[in-house]
């Protein structure tokens, strides 16, 4: 196994300092992100949010589906009178 000189080190050093930061940030994101989920959504975790997610999506098809009935009822009212 080759030794490792000082500038090896340093590198490594560096690489691990960098990599801490990131998950830092990453960790500060999440947190972020889940307040904001609770904050919106009362939604305490991505699993609830998901449910939630599905729930309006269903929530906008039924809207769309009575929009359409109600717009085809009209029009038959009024463009076949």
């Amino acid at each position: 196994m080759k030794k490792l000189t000082e500038q090896d080190l340093l590198d490594l050093k560096k690489d691990i300092d960098k990599s801490k930061l990131k998950v830092a940030e990453l960790t500060g994101e999440k947190k972020s992100i889940t307040q904001q989920l609770k904050n919106d959504w009362s939604c305490s975790d991505i699993e609830q949010a998901k449910k939630k997610l599905k729930s309006l999506e269903k929530d906008i098809e039924t809207t769309e589906r009575q929009i359409d009935k109600a717009t085809k009822e009209l029009e038959e009212e009024y463009l076949c009178s």
